[in-house]
């Protein structure tokens, strides 16, 4: 995956961010327009993350709990299994 070994904090504005936000809507999460245009973490993109997380078993923490991380690496894995598996 793209976003192999990187880590990604609510509120970056990244490239990163624009490869998250893609991932995330090919798995049909929507993400925010300005914060796609912005290529920045936000308000939709955690709650795109916190669902991944849930539904893949893994207890939703918010950035508060994880010192501002939005995805991590175990986050990242799920992400990129469930890209794999859709195809």
């Amino acid at each position: 995956m793209i976003l192999r070994n990187k880590v990604i904090r609510f509120g970056e504005q990244s490239d990163s961010v624009r490869l998250l936000h893609r991932a995330l809507t090919a798995l049909g999460y929507s993400i925010d327009d300005d914060e796609q245009r912005g290529n920045r973490a936000g308000e939709t993109s955690l709650k795109a993350i916190l669902q991944l997380q849930k539904t893949h078993g893994i207890d939703p923490r918010s950035p508060r709990e994880t010192g501002g991380l939005l995805l991590d690496a175990k986050t990242r894995e799920i992400l990129a299994d469930a890209l794999l598996k859709r195809g």
